[in-house]
């Protein structure tokens, strides 16, 4: 029975051979894993190296891209600065040149201003002050009939200009008739430190304002000078009494330091309403001479008594050459003047306008001597240089004051 059964190939060989292949299989499934486990992390380490040069890369373009932004804008800054400074320059040079015309402009009209005093003065001789001053503002107000529609602040801030005005015209037309036109000139000429005075009391802008002791130097010097001029021939007579020397001292003296404080006055509140109402040049002007017309033609009145007929028939008496004189004084040494002066107050400063207008007092003398044949004598000479020193250092001082408790400019 053994013999005649068949063999059989045994399993075991089969499926060890099966199980070394899959051994071999899965290790090359293992191998291919780790090779391709290598290569994703080489990959990913490229890439991350790859990230890292783009990043730096973009760091140092940006870094460069911003620093050459930089330059640019300095550059740009630069130009800037430089157009900038061209443009202070050019302005700087316009600015002086309108400063300079804006001097020769106040220098022409310190000289005209000078013929007031002896012109006004013949005139006195044959007509009476009052109509004198009354035909010369009338005169003057022409230019200005057209403006004085404005707002009612300004025309207020006019009046008000117009009356401090008109006490200095007032004063000096009655002066002139009582003193010399040389004195009276260098009398008039203390409106230059009434105005320090008139700050330091508060009447400009409304509050005190500190002044500087050099200022008050300037008013000690002022104040000397007047009194050389009014006692200096008395002292030099040898007559020295008390009595003598305020003999020396007349009603037509009195009457030009009224126009002293009319006239400083009249600046230190101008000032103050200038800063309000700088666009109304020609409406202040109009109520200033408004103002100054009607106080004039109300002292013609009161010195007729009233009489209108008389005051036209004094009017018609003028000559040719009265008439002149009036024109002149009307047109050109007030109505020109008082409008020139606000104008050219924009381009020069109050400290150059003062010094070229304390100028004024020596036209005065030179046309009192040329046209009315005045003599000057050396008290003459000495109490005007002491005036004129005094009007200078005031106006050397520049600036505006400061409030109180401040310090000077």
């Amino acid at each position: 029975r053994l013999a005649a059964r068949p063999l059989r190939p045994r399993a075991r060989p089969l499926r060890a051979l099966e199980e070394v292949e899959a051994t071999a299989t899965s290790t090359k499934s293992r191998r291919n894993k780790g090779r391709a486990a290598l290569e994703h992390e080489w990959n990913n380490d490229g890439q991350h190296h790859a990230d890292r040069n783009w990043h730096l890369d973009g760091g140092v373009a940006d870094h460069q891209q911003r620093h050459h932004q930089g330059h640019q804008g300095h550059r740009s800054s630069l130009a800037t600065a430089e157009q900038a400074d061209s443009g202070a320059v050019a302005a700087a040079e316009v600015d002086s040149n309108a400063a300079l015309w804006g001097s020769a402009a106040l220098l022409l009209m310190a000289c005209v201003c000078g013929t007031n005093f002896p012109i006004i003065k013949q005139l006195e001789t044959t007509h009476p002050e009052a109509h004198v001053a009354a035909a010369r503002f009338l005169i003057a107000g022409l230019p200005f009939v057209g403006s004085l529609a404005c707002p009612p602040a300004v025309a207020l801030a006019g009046a008000e200009i117009g009356a401090w005005c008109s006490l200095g015209y007032l004063s000096q037309a009655v002066g002139l008739h009582l003193t010399s036109a040389s004195k009276a000139a260098f009398i008039c000429a203390l409106f230059t430190v009434v105005v320090p005075i008139a700050s330091a009391v508060g009447l400009v802008g409304g509050e005190r304002k500190s002044v500087s002791l050099p200022t008050w130097a300037a008013v000690g010097l002022a104040l000397a000078g007047t009194a050389v001029l009014e006692v200096g021939p008395v002292l030099l007579g040898g007559d020295a009494n008390l009595a003598s020397v305020v003999g020396s001292v007349n009603q037509g003296d009195v009457w030009c330091l009224g126009t002293a404080v009319g006239f400083g006055l009249m600046f230190a509140r101008m000032e103050h309403h200038m800063e309000e109402h700088a666009e109304y040049v020609l409406e202040l002007t109009a109520w200033q001479c408004a103002i100054l017309g009607v106080a004039m033609v109300g002292w013609a009145l009161f010195d007729v008594h009233g009489d209108v007929p008389a005051l036209l028939e004094t009017a018609s008496s003028y000559s040719l050459t009265d008439m002149g004189y009036l024109v002149w004084t009307g047109l050109f040494t007030t109505a020109a003047v008082l409008w020139g002066e606000t104008k050219v107050m924009q381009t020069v400063s109050g400290t150059q306008a003062g010094i070229i207008f304390s100028t004024e007092p020596l036209f005065a003398t030179g046309f009192a001597a040329l046209l009315l044949h005045e003599t000057v004598g050396i008290t003459d000479v000495a109490g005007a240089a002491l005036i004129m020193a005094g009007c200078i250092l005031v106006v050397l001082q520049g600036g505006k004051e400061e409030a109180a408790g401040g310090t000077s400019a």
